[in-house]
């Protein structure tokens, strides 16, 4: 058996199709004929196919036969078709021959004689998949190389039309359906027409759109679902488009059963049949009533949100990803003395001076707060800017600079008030103490010498009167016991207004000696006492306040607390005291504003107990009251003298007092500022121009 046959790997599809369809050849229509009636009347299809071979099916070792009408039947090649593609994959030609008796299977084939089948495996233009032909034949037809050369030429070409037509055909097909699913799904309405605007076909979403069934639609004018004035509109462009011209983007007003008046855009084409005559018009229409609502939404927002800037000092911007301005404007803008149109397309960083690192930060993701302040005219400015990444565009950064100038002036009267305020108050308590230490002089110069005087006489008297007069020596040994009680009396009550201690020792000594005077020792109360650093040199008024702070805590110790131990610290400091981090209640905040940002040299006094301690920031009961008026006066002297009082306390937890002291008399170095600021000319809301505040 000859076969030397040729090699026709050609580019080309798979269909499984009958060899007559193919073969022109006698010798091979002879064949055909022959095998027909027997092959025919079960497989539906006659001797030859064409077959693909997928990997599934050969690691089955079978292939599966399709025909038109899918007949279910398996051709089990096994072995030699197996062996064929492998050696056609290796390279070696892929030829082969088997027995008839071996591919059959089947009784229905036994009156057709004694056939063979030759395989013919070659390459497909899918993705170089492989294909192959089966020839059924008998012996002495496969020896005849003349007929094999015929039958595998003639089916080839002729498999490779058909293939191509077939393929042609189902991606037709697969568009169609593609097509027929996007417009079925797409959201705009497809319609045609015919020229004289008639409608002819639509879309499902034209029914959605217009609120009518697709048979209340058909046969009716497309101008009918319009208004008057937009189905004029349509019968001009109907003749434009009768001319062979198109129609885009045409806003018109129509009507929808369910929605009423609805704005929508449409699109037309002419529709040419295959003589290029225009049969009718193809068109689209989006239904843009949101779209048109959201615009007119959007510029309405944004002719108020132009007018509030306007009308309010603020200043809005908005920058690229390197700082430089794409918008900025608002009323505000007259504050610095600045147009718009002079800083657009130009670095903020010479409108904000010293703020680029916090707005190159704002541009990599941060928010950012700061002040900035200048002049303009020679009038004080100055704004609160807030700076934050633009999410909406994912570049740049978005800004809003609102006016304080008013908000500065007002701090600043303030700050002179404050200031003024508190050295009034350092002064009251320099005078109270004067006028306590010359109270104090005339009680000892005045009531205490006539208090000695009254038990001299008494003593005398006692003295001098004889044993007859009993009742006379009785009475003057009284006075001399209620002289001496009342001596007693007086000093201790000379001692509260001004300790003679403070003034004759060292201030270390004082202190000790008021915690001796507090008896907390008679109570069972231990007393711990800690100094760090110089604190004999203080001023007068930092020490006798300090002193007056221990005394009244120790008083309010010794009658409220139930304490067991006292601890008191002084720590005389030149870094910021850090604040604790904890429940408190700070009685200085009613009334003081801290404007202090680096306490230099200071003085810290903590007082701390362990007894019942109390809620800090409410009194629930009379002896808490009274003992509220003690730290109230306590307040009322840190604050005099620019200090800070924070008070730390909780039920059975005790209670701690800290004072932070500023030393030096800084009070006196600070300037009212009211005094040198100029007015400036601010407009608040409602025209009204704020007064100054006399601070005289």
């Amino acid at each position: 058996m000859n076969t030397n046959l040729p090699d026709n790997d050609l580019q080309t599809s798979i269909l499984i199709k009958t060899l007559s369809d193919y073969t022109g050849t006698s010798t091979g229509q002879k064949y055909f004929d022959k095998l027909v009636n027997g092959i025919n009347k079960y497989l539906n299809f006659c001797c030859g196919l064409i077959f693909d071979i997928d990997d599934s099916s050969i690691n089955n070792h079978h292939l599966i036969a399709k025909s038109p009408k899918h007949i279910n039947g398996l051709y089990e090649y096994n072995a030699l078709v197996t062996h064929l593609l492998k050696n056609y994959r290796e390279g070696t030609r892929g030829v082969g021959i088997a027995d008839w008796d071996e591919i059959s299977g089947s009784a229905d084939f036994d009156n057709i004689g004694n056939f063979k089948s030759l395989i013919y495996f070659f390459l497909t233009d899918s993705e170089n998949a492989i294909a192959g032909i089966a020839i059924f034949c008998s012996e002495q037809e496969l020896n005849n190389t003349d007929f094999v050369r015929e039958s595998i030429a003639c089916l080839i070409p002729r498999a490779c039309a058909e293939l191509e037509r077939i393929q042609m055909k189902e991606k037709l097909r697969v568009y169609e359906n593609y097509y027929n699913n996007l417009i079925d799904s797409t959201l705009d309405a497809i319609w045609e027409a015919d020229v004289d605007g008639t409608i002819r076909d639509v879309n499902s979403s034209f029914c959605d759109i217009y609120g009518f069934t697709e048979n209340q639609i058909i046969g009716k004018p497309y101008a009918e679902f319009m208004t008057v004035a937009s189905a004029h509109s349509f019968m001009e462009h109907l003749a434009l488009l009768k001319q062979g011209k198109s129609i885009y983007k045409v806003e018109s007003d129509h009507k929808s059963q369910d929605k009423g008046a609805i704005k929508v855009c449409y699109n037309i084409i002419p529709k040419y049949d295959n003589n290029n005559v225009i049969v009718g018009i193809i068109g689209t229409t989006r239904d843009i009533s949101a779209s048109v609502k959201a615009q007119e939404t959007i510029k309405n927002n944004s002719e108020l949100f132009s007018s509030i800037l306007a009308k309010l000092p603020v200043i809005f911007f908005r920058l690229d990803k390197e700082g430089y301005l794409i918008d900025i404007r608002g009323n505000g803008l007259k504050r610095m003395g600045v147009e718009d149109m002079d800083w657009v397309g130009k670095p903020c960083f010479g409108l904000f001076i010293g703020m680029d690192e916090k707005i190159k930060a704002a541009l990599t993701g941060d928010t950012v707060f700061f002040e900035n302040k200048g002049t303009y005219d020679g009038t004080p400015w100055w704004f609160y800017t807030s700076v934050f990444f633009d999410n909406w565009t994912g570049i740049g950064a978005v800004g809003f600079s609102v006016d304080i100038t008013e908000q500065k002036y007002v701090e600043e009267q303030l700050v002179g008030l404050l200031n003024k305020n508190r050295r009034l108050a350092q002064k009251l308590v320099e005078v109270q103490e004067d006028e306590r230490r010359n109270l104090a002089r005339e009680l000892h110069d005045e009531l205490g010498q006539s208090i000695t005087a009254v038990k001299s006489l008494a003593t005398v008297m006692s003295a001098s009167t004889g044993n007859q007069y009993t009742e006379i020596r009785s009475l003057s040994n009284s006075i001399i016991d209620l002289s001496g009680r009342l001596y007693d009396v007086v000093k201790n009550i000379m001692q509260r207004l001004r300790p003679d201690i403070i003034d004759s020792l060292d201030f270390t000594e004082a202190i000790n000696n008021c915690i001796v005077r507090s008896q907390l020792e008679t109570i069972g109360v231990n007393c711990h006492l800690s100094i760090e650093g110089q604190i004999n040199d203080l001023d007068e008024i930092v020490q006798v306040t300090i002193y007056r702070i221990i005394q009244e805590c120790l008083t309010n110790i010794s009658k409220h607390a139930m304490a067991s131990n006292v601890t008191i610290a002084i720590t005389r400091q030149s870094e910021k005291p850090n604040k604790r981090q904890t429940d408190f209640y700070d009685i200085a905040q009613r009334n003081i504003i801290d404007t202090n940002t680096d306490l230099a040299d200071t003085v810290r006094l903590m007082i701390s107990d362990d007894g019942i301690g109390m809620a800090v920031g409410r009194a629930t009961n009379t002896s808490e009251n009274a003992s509220r008026h003690g730290l109230q006066g306590i307040n009322e002297r840190v604050s005099a003298i620019g200090g800070r009082l924070r008070i730390f306390g909780e039920p059975g937890k005790g209670v701690t007092i800290e004072a932070v002291l500023t030393l030096g008399d800084h009070l006196d170095d600070v300037h009212d500022i009211t005094e040198y600021i100029a007015e400036p000319n601010i407009t608040r809301l409602g025209g009204r121009t704020p007064k100054r505040i006399n601070t005289h």
